[in-house]
């Protein structure tokens, strides 16, 4: 999911521009993209894709999905290229420069990498920043400067969430086709339209709306008037627990996540994983550390994941034959 902030504030659930303000454009879960315009877009691609540029190749941010469980992908990889560096940040933390792993803090022509609790945050002085909390959430921030000067599936910031700009210029009404047009590798396939999980998962779909239901609950209620719970949050959640069945802790966590990080951004600070209901969420699957749909198991502090066939390594990281 995607969400605009501007001036710090949303409005009866519309966000409104000035050159003056920033524009949030964020990929949550396994992923829901809304654009700078503010449109939902649920798209399952598996491929690298263009989140983000300015028409003038100032910046370049593309995020890579890979497949999370057996039909769902999430954001495994983002990279940010900017003032002639090539950053990748992968999932679980690891950073590298030019293909070179850096510790961090990291400061170079200009532009920093920071942790911030898990997340890793570069920041730029030419009005871009990106943050990956290293598992499903991405957060593309520009300032006012690139209105109607962006592309790529965060769309092109001129207030309009209509107009999707394709790759080839031209306009389309289709999320899929849309999105699809901003893989980076052609020979990537289409993603199809996407289908609700919930409505075959019966008892599971019950429990997903009991628990996503929480965001309207304190403590995130705390921020219910500058981000508005029901623009979409709750029934991303809703998906993504329902679609998540190999590690639905991680997904629902990821959720409430994505809706603290959208109301940090609206300089709202909410507290929560300290409390009993959340409790899972502190456990070290909550993180989704196991990569290519490895099923993670909880064992005290630390964790084991379960690979599925052909795929081995602590972290499920390797594939047999390659």
């Amino acid at each position: 999911m995607l969400m605009l902030v501007f001036n710090l504030a949303l409005l009866a659930g519309v966000a409104f521009q000035t050159s003056a303000y920033k524009a949030t454009c964020s990929a949550t879960g396994d992923p829901h993209y809304k654009t700078f315009d503010g449109r939902t877009i649920h798209f399952q691609g598996h491929c690298r894709y263009v989140l983000a540029k300015d028409v003038n190749n100032k910046f370049t941010v593309l995020g890579k999905n890979k497949y999370c469980g057996k039909k769902v992908t999430c954001t495994n990889e983002v990279t940010v290229k900017v003032n002639n560096l090539d950053i990748i940040i992968k999932r679980g933390g690891t950073v590298t420069v030019f293909g070179i792993v850096k510790s961090l803090p990291y400061s170079n022509r200009g532009v920093t990498i920071r942790k911030r609790g898990k997340h890793v945050e570069v920041t730029t002085y030419i009005g871009l920043t990106v943050n990956y909390d290293c598992v499903y959430n991405v957060y593309i921030t520009v300032s006012g400067q690139y209105r109607g000067r962006t592309r790529g599936i965060c769309g092109n910031y001129n207030g309009n969430p209509n107009d999707l700009l394709k790759s080839d210029n031209t306009v389309t009404g289709n999320d899929q086709e849309f999105a699809n047009s901003w893989k980076v590798h052609r020979s990537c396939p289409n993603s199809p339209p996407v289908v609700n999980p919930c409505r075959s998962a019966g008892a599971h779909a019950q429990q997903a709306k009991a628990k996503c239901g929480l965001l309207r609950r304190y403590p995130f209620s705390a921020c219910h008037s500058h981000v508005k719970v029901d623009s979409g949050f709750i029934k991303d959640c809703e998906y993504d627990v329902c679609a998540c069945k190999n590690h639905p802790v991680s997904c629902l966590c990821e959720e409430y996540d994505a809706y603290v990080t959208t109301c940090a951004i609206a300089g709202v600070t909410i507290s929560w994983k300290h409390l009993s209901q959340f409790s899972q969420c502190g456990y070290p699957c909550s993180s989704a550390p196991c990569l290519n749909a490895g099923v993670c198991i909880n064992k005290g502090r630390k964790f084991k994941c379960a690979c599925r066939q052909r795929y081995y390594g602590g972290r499920c990281q390797y594939r047999a034959g390659k």
